[in-house]
């Protein structure tokens, strides 16, 4: 049930997170194509300023809706493992610790969970704000980008997965799957940021209906 204080929705913050999505998707790439220091740095830092922009928005919607609430929490886990994961990354590559490598690619899974999270709670409440608006297709199509999305990133890391193992990483055809699942996980993130955007569009400014 959505709790607001204010008559109106404030879904400004909605097109920030677009432009994280946004960002998110082409560090994806970045650090696919990474074959130097330079182009892994910048992948992670542009993933970083993305959670930031998560952040921004987030806040930015004001909203008691108990979905963009728990994206919230998502999102400030996302932005201190973005930065650790940055920071431990560029402390490998100077000091040459398989360790601290090996610490960097753990973190990367827990920053990869809570960006789950923070899409299904993000989805989840632009659907309800559908609902209140009876608007019966924005919350169905909400509902499909998320299954869109986690079937995405279930098979990416499936297939990728598998490839790896039967391929090689040294692969080529391996190499190449790897490839065509980041972008594909790419595009879904892209889908994600294009609903929360006809969100916006569609309601920012519409009275709240649920009282």
């Amino acid at each position: 049930m959505i709790k607001e204080h204010n008559n109106f929705y404030s879904l400004r913050g909605l097109l920030f997170i677009a432009l994280g999505l946004l960002l998110d998707a082409g560090a994806s790439i970045m650090l696919e194509i990474a074959s130097g220091k330079v182009l892994t740095y910048t992948g992670y830092g542009v993933s970083f300023i993305a959670s930031v922009l998560y952040v921004i928005g987030i806040i930015m919607i004001k909203s008691k809706m108990e979905y963009f609430r728990r994206a919230k929490i998502c999102i400030m886990i996302m932005l201190a493992l973005s930065a650790l994961v940055f920071l431990v990354t560029v402390s490998a590559f100077y000091f040459g610790s398989l360790m601290l490598g090996t610490s960097a690619a753990v973190i990367a899974i827990g920053l990869v969970a809570a960006s789950l999270l923070m899409v299904y709670n993000i989805m989840r409440g632009c659907s309800e704000i559908g609902e209140d608006q009876l608007d019966e297709n924005h919350e169905i199509m909400c509902n499909r980008v998320w299954m869109i999305y986690v079937i995405i990133f279930g098979a990416s890391y499936v297939v990728g997965g598998l490839s790896a193992i039967i391929l090689g990483d040294s692969s080529t055809l391996g190499a190449a799957i790897s490839a065509a699942m980041t972008y594909i996980g790419a595009a879904s993130k892209l889908l994600v940021g294009l609903a929360c955007w006809l969100t916006y569009k569609k309601f920012n400014g519409n009275k709240i209906n649920a009282y």
